[in-house]
């Protein structure tokens, strides 16, 4: 009989030390830990920055000096745009993101590389003065070499700028404008200045259609 009841006493201890050390080991792995939180947040934002500004980056989270709980966001985009108003656009929407998905951001550094250099154009040729004497050729209207035509509907209706310089009111038909991406500004009726990044191909581009609450 005292047999009997001592083991059931030594299983009973066994049983609940095992119950102990499962109850310690879900407890560490649920416990928080900084460094994987970090990187489960930097994760987190790059997915983010590839979701809302349909970019890749390198993106790392580190302890800012001296603190243990405020972080440093480095980013870095491979292949950052090259005109100077998206690049700057681009910093503003990545600190947005950045803090918005990372908690306790101390600094956002944003790496773009160098700025490329300015296009060098050459000046205009001098035309030559047609011969009275020749035959007059028809006028075709074809799209400029380097240049591809936009065509751009908004809803409801507004103006569309190019830095100062008025395209015209949506819908808007066929505007032609050189190869690349442009920063253009929409306003619509309301007087709302709205930003616009529109890349453009050699010819004929798809037409946008959006609408002006999206922007």
């Amino acid at each position: 009989m005292l047999m009997r009841w001592g083991i059931r006493l030594v299983a009973s201890v066994f049983a609940l030390a095992a119950l102990l050390a499962v109850a310690y080991a879900v407890h560490r792995f649920t416990s928080e830990d900084p460094e994987r939180e970090r990187f489960r947040e930097g994760i987190d934002a790059a997915s983010a920055l590839r979701a809302e500004l349909g970019r890749d980056s390198n993106l790392r989270v580190d302890l800012a000096p001296g603190s243990d709980e405020w972080v440093v966001v480095s980013v870095e985009y491979p292949r950052p745009p090259a005109e100077r108003e998206l690049r700057r656009e681009l910093v503003r929407n990545t600190n947005m993101v950045v803090r918005r998905v990372v908690h306790h951001v101390k600094d956002v550094k944003v790496e773009l590389g160098e700025e490329p250099p300015q296009e060098q154009f050459a000046p205009p040729q001098p035309v030559a003065e047609p011969d009275a004497g020749a035959p007059a050729k028809t006028e075709v209207k074809t799209a400029r070499a380097g240049t591809g035509s936009v065509t751009l509907v908004t809803f409801p209706e507004a103006n569309v700028y190019r830095g100062k310089k008025l395209l015209g009111r949506t819908p808007l038909f066929d505007a032609e404008l050189p190869v690349g991406t442009h920063l253009l500004f929409v306003v619509g009726d309301d007087g709302k200045r709205r930003k616009l990044s529109v890349p453009v191909r050699a010819g004929k581009n798809a037409p946008l259609k959006l609408n002006l609450a999206d922007l």
